[in-house]
């Protein structure tokens, strides 16, 4: 897939935002209440994601911390200047090392090399180089811990199978038809990304992807699914996270950002990695999207009545 300089220099082209993003951004806000503080860190496990930028340098922020069974907000680009100085003091000094994480296990390190938080931009955020023989870049990226324990695993994560592509297709299809999407669009469905990983440890993948279907008229309508598909017992898949969402072209005032949605994560829901934090055996899924002034991070995790959202997180970058 072609990649643009950056969906974050995407979001400066865009004018005004989707009344879906104003609504996340605004519950954000209201999140960022509880968010915990920099010095509260020392007690958790901080769990980072791991991007590589259009200029193909790498970079890592904290998207949560989870202590006492609980997982909790993090820093953020608009945390007051003093925690985002304590965090960077704390976890941000050169040379400091953390375990990348792929596909729920350990598959490499990531050393900090300076922080962010005098920039104007990704304030959370620092630099660093990237210790794996993972390609990560575009669509694929990764975790990184601070923690000894998490993602001892072995490592679950490849392109799925011919046959598996084709069962995530019907439930995607059928989905979208219950959506509203035309039957006659479906022909013009593009899959974002796809995931095989096992998230269980019992052998078997479940399927993780984006997909997104772009029709052209009168008005322009993406419409795009998050799923998360677990195998059955007689073969085929039953979806047990299904995040449907529809931007239309009046809500991009720049063809450009128009296009670029899809693009790295930009206004796209899309797979960050799996790893099992909370130690249940069964592990949590953390995914990104960019938004026009920062990211958006949502941790799933399985429970007695299925899959839920425990954590959604907005990490303010810059403005517009």
């Amino acid at each position: 897939m072609r990649l643009r300089q950056s969906p974050i220099c995407a979001m400066f082209a865009a004018l005004v935002f989707s009344s879906s993003v104003i609504s996340s951004f605004e519950t954000a806000r209201a999140q960022q209440k509880t968010r915990p503080s920099a010095s509260s860190a020392a007690q958790s496990s901080v769990i980072f994601a791991v991007t590589r930028r259009g200029d193909a340098a790498y970079e890592f922020e904290p998207i949560a911390f989870y202590g006492r069974g609980v997982f909790k907000g993090s820093i953020a680009g608009d945390s007051s200047a003093a925690e985002l100085t304590r965090f960077a003091n704390s976890y941000y000094k050169a040379g400091q090392r953390y375990r990348l994480i792929w596909g729920g296990a350990e598959a490499g390190t990531v050393v900090a090399k300076q922080s962010q938080k005098a920039t104007d931009c990704s304030k959370a955020a620092a630099t660093a180089d990237v210790q794996t023989s993972v390609q990560l870049g575009g669509n694929r990226m990764a975790l990184a811990t601070n923690s000894p324990t998490l993602g001892l695993a072995k490592s679950s994560r490849r392109a799925p199978t011919d046959e598996e592509r084709a069962q995530v297709k019907t439930q995607v299809e059928r989905i979208f038809r219950e959506k509203g999407v035309p039957a006659a669009a479906l022909d013009k469905l593009k899959t974002i990304n796809l995931t095989a990983t096992d998230l269980n440890n019992d052998g078997v993948a479940e399927l993780i992807g984006t997909y997104m279907i772009k029709r052209e008229g009168t008005e322009i309508f993406i419409d795009q699914l998050f799923v998360l598909a677990e195998p059955v017992a007689v073969g085929g898949m039953k979806i047990g996270v299904a995040r449907h969402e529809q931007l239309k072209g009046t809500d991009f005032s720049d063809p450009e950002s128009l296009e670029s949605v899809g693009e790295s994560a930009f206004q796209t829901e899309i797979l960050l990695d799996q790893l099992d934090v909370d130690g249940d055996g069964t592990g949590e899924v953390f995914t990104i999207s960019y938004s026009f002034e920062g990211t958006n991070y949502t941790i799933y995790k399985k429970g007695k009545q299925g899959w839920s959202a425990v954590q959604e997180f907005h990490n303010y970058r810059c403005a517009y």
